[in-house]
């Protein structure tokens, strides 16, 4: 267990559980969740596919758990009505995709190869 100072001066403990999923397939993502559930943890911090992370965050969203991952890239991750405690650190694909139009309309090209 270690404690973090938050910016306010409050302590907050973490505990934290290290789990390998050799696996990145969709039907790999339960134990660790069943492991988190059990821990009794608020927040589960993954690195994991976006079809995993739409497996774990409904898994934790029931749960009541804040599911944050940095590498899920689906922009149906971003749907607060299905992923209510889903948060990534990484923009979706549709984000990608309208930086990428802005940027090529910004210097005049009509087609990218």
């Amino acid at each position: 267990e270690r404690l973090l100072e938050t910016r306010d001066g409050r302590r907050v403990a973490l505990k934290p559980f290290l789990y390998n999923m050799e696996s990145l397939a969709p039907e790999a993502a339960p134990p660790p969740v069943q492991a988190c559930a059990s821990s009794e943890a608020q927040l589960t911090v993954a690195t994991m596919t976006s079809a995993q992370a739409s497996v774990v965050a409904s898994f934790t969203g029931a749960l009541g758990h804040l599911l944050l991952s940095s590498a899920s890239s689906s922009p149906i991750l971003a749907r607060t009505d299905l992923y209510p405690n889903f948060a990534r650190t990484h923009p979706n694909q549709a984000e990608n995709m309208r930086a990428l139009v802005h940027f090529c309309q910004e210097l005049g090209w009509s087609q990218v190869a």
